[in-house]
């Protein structure tokens, strides 16, 4: 009995020390500098093998993991934006996505399943949220293709969409498309206080962005408005990047379909190896409400 005890008092220290050892996986002799070091053969032998980060379906997914401080340092891959992302231990970044290459165009559409390539959404803030169906003025769809846009209602979101490699690019554009819709009643709407601002960084979605594109919902002599995504108007500016904003006022009455601006695009955006884009929505009633789909960078 004795020697058995001894025995087995000797498997568990050295199993014990082994802890603290260098760890292989798929190899009995790992790096002396490596605390854990996984190899793509089994031995040196055998087909190869790669190595796949924990994966979350979404943002949601991601943000459910409740991060803390000292939990900088986390990788995630995040599915639906197709982005390794680290978490800082304040936030998550973009260590890299799909679309950081050089491309020739990438869609944010919204959807459960993103477009292909698609423009990821580095972040969003406030109180914006997906959204589906009709609307109730005009009674058309809350999106443009698929299922599902991305809207806000008596409240502010701010959304950032990168970052993206366009440094082989010489003629890039941004495009959105626009709706305001009126809840519960047709006479309500969109007013001059109720703006959309779309702003560029040439150095990611960390660096510097300059306002470029403003939209009102309408003036003081004309406001109340409401246009679903069918509306015909367009408008277009050239970034210039002097955080001087070109301005747009929306046109007025309900379902007003050529007076109300759906199509918004910004050209002549600069070469860049780290660009991003920042859309802000303003309401300030519950019987307002800002949507917005298919925000598309495109080399021409």
């Amino acid at each position: 009995m004795q020697f058995k005890n001894c025995l087995t008092l000797f498997i568990i220290l050295f199993s014990a020390s082994s802890v603290f050892a260098q760890v292989g996986i798929g190899t009995t002799n790992p790096s002396a500098v490596a605390r854990m070091e996984v190899s793509s053969q089994t031995n040196g032998v055998g087909s190869y093998r790669g190595f796949t980060l924990p994966r979350v379906p979404n943002i949601a997914a991601r943000d459910a993991i409740a991060a803390t401080p000292t939990d900088n340092g986390l990788l995630v891959y995040v599915v639906d934006e197709g982005c390794l992302q680290m978490w800082n231990g304040i936030k998550w970044l973009n260590v890299a996505c799909d679309s950081e290459i050089t491309i020739g165009s990438a869609t944010q559409n919204f959807e459960i399943i993103p477009a292909s390539p698609n423009l990821p959404i580095y972040n969003d803030t406030g109180s914006g949220d997906y959204t589906t169906g009709l609307g109730d003025f005009p009674n058309t769809p809350l999106y443009v293709s698929g299922d599902r846009g991305f809207g806000v209602s008596n409240g502010a979101v701010e959304l950032v969409l990168g970052p993206v490699d366009i440094s082989g690019v010489t003629d890039l554009t941004f495009k959105l498309r626009l709706a305001g819709f009126a809840n519960s009643q047709v006479t309500n709407g969109m007013d001059s206080t109720d703006t959309v601002v779309i702003s560029i960084s040439t150095t990611g979605p960390e660096g510097t962005f300059t306002q470029e594109l403003l939209i009102k919902g309408g003036s003081a002599l004309d406001s109340n408005n409401n246009w679903g995504f069918d509306a015909t108007r367009s408008v277009t500016t050239s970034y210039d990047g002097d955080d001087l904003p070109t301005e747009f006022v929306s046109g007025g009455g309900n379902n007003f379909s050529t007076g109300g601006i759906s199509y918004l695009e910004i050209t002549g955006i600069p070469n860049s190896t780290n660009l991003a884009i920042k859309i802000e929505m303003l309401n300030n009633k519950a019987n307002e409400l800002w949507v917005i789909d298919d925000a598309q960078i495109i080399a021409n």
